[in-house]
């Protein structure tokens, strides 16, 4: 958890990275594109962890249902639970 919440930090510290320079007139130049570099790299690293989240959500989602169909008895579900079961036990 503790690297998500630098990512939020860091991108925190662009912004007001961004917002010094601005003050101070300065909207181009070599400060300028390394600071819109490091803030596209972020950018993208946050993208990246956001995906794996909806991906383990998804998962957990799947569990979730297996569950509740394991809890409900319905034949017609229960094979199907018992693999997204198995999936996420062998992934962890």
């Amino acid at each position: 958890m503790s690297g998500k919440i630098r990512k939020i930090s860091s991108l925190d510290q662009l912004v007001r990275e961004y917002n010094y320079l601005s003050a101070h007139g300065v909207t181009e130049g070599q400060q300028f594109d390394e600071l819109l570099n490091r803030f596209e790299e972020e950018l993208e690293e946050v993208d990246n962890l956001l995906d794996k989240l909806d991906q383990r959500l998804g998962e957990l989602n799947k569990i979730q249902s297996a569950f509740l169909a394991l809890e409900s008895k319905r034949s017609s579900g229960s094979e199907t639970s018992y693999f997204h079961f198995e999936r996420f036990e062998s992934r962890s």
